[in-house]
């Protein structure tokens, strides 16, 4: 897995927002994490929900767990295979580990990850889930990011509402920040096939039709 170090992410403090902390699988998956230049060339992806945006403000480094809701640009009901998810953010010590979770609009945990961050400090990261398989993703729920024991950071906010997709902003992450609520700062792209795999998808289908006759 990738991670791309953006730029230096300007701070604003607010009272502290804490959701409640998902117990971290036994099995969690680990991801790998580098930093890169943010012009680097990335996987080819739909973006399906982006509220990346500034201007930005946060609360103070802390332990925290903070989610928020989100529809993606397709909508309904059912998963998409997310393949990069950006976020705005950070840790204060280089190496500390974030969990994130993808949760349906139930608060059901759809599937989850963990990575540690090669740099102190606050950024726009750019994380990879796999160049071909990706994590599943509801159309229509929350992210949760949270710290893991003995890391703290924190998780941006934006004012800018999200484009594309839709998020309300009387819940989650950035709803108790006065005077101006906010939607938190990521965005997530799904994985699109390839045009080599699209075409052996369809070789495959004229073969499997060929069998038939």
């Amino acid at each position: 897995m990738k991670i791309v170090l953006g730029l230096l992410a300007a701070a604003g403090c607010a009272s502290s927002a804490m959701a409640d902390f998902i117990s971290v699988p036994t099995n969690q998956q680990m991801m790998s994490a580098t930093a890169a230049p943010i012009g680097e060339a990335e996987i080819a992806g739909t973006v399906v929900y982006s509220s990346i945006p500034g201007p930005y403000s946060a609360f103070a480094v802390g332990a925290f767990a903070a989610r928020d809701d989100y529809t993606t640009s397709t909508g309904g009901a059912g998963n998409f295979v997310c393949d990069k998810i950006r976020f705005v953010g950070g840790v204060a010590v280089a190496g500390g580990i974030l969990d994130f979770f993808f949760l349906d609009s139930a608060s059901n945990v759809v599937s989850s990850f963990g990575v540690a961050l090669p740099s102190a400090g606050d950024f726009i990261w750019t994380i990879t889930l796999g160049t071909t398989s990706g994590l599943a993703a509801a159309h229509t729920g929350q992210l949760q990011i949270q710290s893991r024991t003995g890391t703290t950071g924190r998780w941006f906010m934006t004012t800018t509402g999200p484009v594309p997709g839709s998020n309300s902003n009387t819940s989650g992450h950035g709803s108790t920040l006065t005077p101006t609520a906010g939607y938190g700062a990521f965005e997530f792209q799904e994985l699109v096939p390839a045009p080599g795999s699209l075409a052996l998808l369809g070789l495959g289908g004229l073969a499997a039709a060929r069998r038939r006759r």
